[in-house]
């Protein structure tokens, strides 16, 4: 709520710090920790851990949550099992993950529940998604300011109603829970045309689904409603600056904007696969990788000559 002109020096900013790299991520808690944390482990940076760090999905707000579930425990065998599932999971949202598919839903409804405790439920969602941050360490750290009463044994009650709710959620929703949980069969990507709404030209212009790793708080950041990816990075490249003809890029989901083009989504299955295309950046390299090439030629009338 404010009005006029900010000054450079009250944006964020940094300046010659003393970890010797900057980061942004959208301000978001988590994918920064995760950033610090790589680039405080690696010393040497070649194409190929960058193109490691654009498909991270170590979920660093796992690594804080899921050991609070060794706090609790549930009469309840489903649950029971789940809850051991998640304590021994890599923290990985992997596609083949079915911790990852369990977690995301707990995730989900303990920040709300936790939200819910003190805000009116039409300010829920917002506030959950622009403060997350503050919800986690509010778990973390339970005071009178979120819990009333003994605030760890409350803190604690809530972190077993909400897994058993998040259970149940996805019994409702595909059946027992060792079977169809992989997180790429839940947490998948369609690339849907204007034109491809309803299902006889769906198969045309959509391209999709494709299993997707990540969720919004990785550094691969997909996220979307009910596990739907509808948010994430079409377009990823990484520039090597000394040789520009060693770059590499993705980009959703082609080249040509007719579906009748083999270049309509001949990129998507790349990105999905989280390969790269070589970006040939010197005439040299163009030129050597150039499947055809289109000239317009100006006169009465207009001409496209395609060799």
């Amino acid at each position: 709520q404010w009005d006029g002109w900010r000054t450079l020096d009250e944006l964020p900013h940094s300046f010659n710090p003393a970890s010797g790299h900057v980061a942004s991520a959208n301000r978001n808690p988590a994918r920064m920790r995760r950033l610090d944390e790589v680039f405080s482990t690696t010393r040497t940076f070649d194409l190929e851990r960058f193109k490691q760090m654009q498909h991270d999905v170590v979920a660093t707000n796992a690594g804080r949550l899921v050991p609070l579930l060794a706090r609790v425990r549930s009469d309840r065998d489903e649950v029971e099992r789940a809850r051991l599932q998640v304590l021994g999971w890599d923290r990985r949202m992997a596609i083949d993950s079915e911790p990852a598919t369990i977690y995301a839903a707990w995730e989900h409804r303990l920040l709300r529940l936790m939200a819910a405790r003190r805000l009116d439920a039409a300010l829920v969602d917002e506030f959950v998604s622009r403060a997350g941050g503050a919800v986690m360490a509010a778990l973390l750290a339970p005071s009178r300011t979120w819990f009333d009463g003994e605030v760890v044994g409350a803190r604690d009650r809530l972190i077993a109603e909400a897994f058993a709710g998040a259970v149940g959620d996805l019994r409702r929703t595909g059946g027992p829970l060792d079977t169809g949980r992989a997180w790429g069969q839940r947490h998948r990507t369609t690339f849907r045309h204007v034109l491809g709404v309803k299902s006889s030209a769906a198969g045309r212009f959509n391209l999709g689904p494709f299993a997707t790793a990540g969720y919004g708080d990785t550094l691969m950041a997909t996220d979307g409603p009910k596990f739907e990816v509808t948010t994430g990075p079409s377009f990823g490249a990484v520039y090597d600056v000394r040789t520009w003809d060693r770059s590499v890029a993705q980009n959703a989901t082609g080249q040509s904007c007719s579906p009748a083009s083999p270049h309509y989504g001949d990129l998507a299955t790349l990105w999905a696969a989280g390969d790269y295309f070589p970006l040939s950046f010197s005439d040299q390299a163009v030129q050597a990788n150039a499947e055809s090439t289109l000239t317009l030629v100006p006169g009465e009338h207009q001409r496209y000559l395609t060799r």
